[in-house]
């Protein structure tokens, strides 16, 4: 029998990451494709916004599908690619709703995903290996 009280803890709860993260995506698309007033931000906190925004983004994408087994270097430039890929796309559909569409802001969004993935690696590479990773069916280890 396993003993869930301290390990194991991420792969248990990756139903509530998926959900997680569809709350967040939903709401990082619905918030940047509302029309706001021009001074409704002070100077410059746009691209602080954009940069947090998708910091979390990629933080909440490789901590959902890290849930369910080890990253390779090949799943997180993956994941990097789509959050770079999200964020170019939400840059061009605010055209059609009467916001700018601002390559530096798409700028933001990519160093932002970079730092989140760079923070869940950290956040990885110094937690306990149990709390991510489940024990294989038929016994074998993970290769980390």
């Amino acid at each position: 029998m396993i003993n869930f009280t301290k390990r194991y803890i991420i792969p248990r709860f990756r139903r509530f990451f998926a959900i997680l993260f569809s709350f967040y995506v939903t709401a990082l698309f619905i918030s940047t494709h509302v029309t706001l007033p021009d001074d409704s931000l002070p100077g410059g906190t746009d691209k602080i916004a954009h940069f947090v925004a998708y910091a979390g983004l990629s933080f909440l994408l490789l901590v959902w599908v890290s849930a369910k087994r080890v990253r390779s270097l090949r799943e997180i430039l993956l994941a990097l690619f789509a959050c770079m890929l999200f964020g170019a796309m939400d840059e061009l559909l605010q055209i059609p709703v009467g916001r700018n569409c601002d390559i530096y802001d798409w700028i933001a969004d990519v160093i932002g995903a970079s730092i989140g993935i760079l923070l869940f690696l950290n956040i990885r590479f110094f937690t306990p290996r149990d709390v991510w990773v489940q024990p294989l069916k038929n016994g074998d280890q993970h290769k980390l």
